[in-house]
């Protein structure tokens, strides 16, 4: 047997299972590409459900950084005497006078009413 033919073939057998394993490769990749597909979209989903509660939560730090930047602003007014106190007129809560009209049957039912008892009847 000649040396070449030997090479060649060793060369179709290492071609071929080149191929294949290229092939196998392939079709790794293409799972993997479809699997990513599926997490991506799946992220997207829980992401349109933390829409809500994140954008709370930045309303919210907003709130509370205006908040404390007032406080602060009030703080150093105090601090440097630079405020005036405003006191504003309070004014008196209207007072509702209610009619004291009571019909027939209002002074009927106020007759019929007793007092409940003061002691338990005995039993026995």
């Amino acid at each position: 047997m000649d040396i070449n033919l030997i090479m060649q073939i060793v060369l179709v057998v290492a071609v071929i299972l080149g191929c294949a394993m290229l092939f196998v490769l392939l079709t790794k990749i293409r799972e993997a590409i479809k699997e990513l597909s599926d997490i991506k979209v799946s992220l997207v989903e829980a992401f349109k459900h933390l829409d809500k509660p994140l954008s709370d939560a930045l309303a919210e730090d907003r709130r509370n950084n205006r908040l404390i930047s007032e406080l602060l602003a009030l703080k150093q007014a105090e601090m440097t005497g630079d405020f005036e106190i405003v006191e504003e007129p309070v004014l008196p809560t209207p007072t509702v006078k209610e009619p004291k009209l009571k019909s027939r049957a209002a002074k009927g039912a106020e007759a019929k009413l007793t007092p409940p008892p003061r002691s338990f009847p005995k039993i026995g």
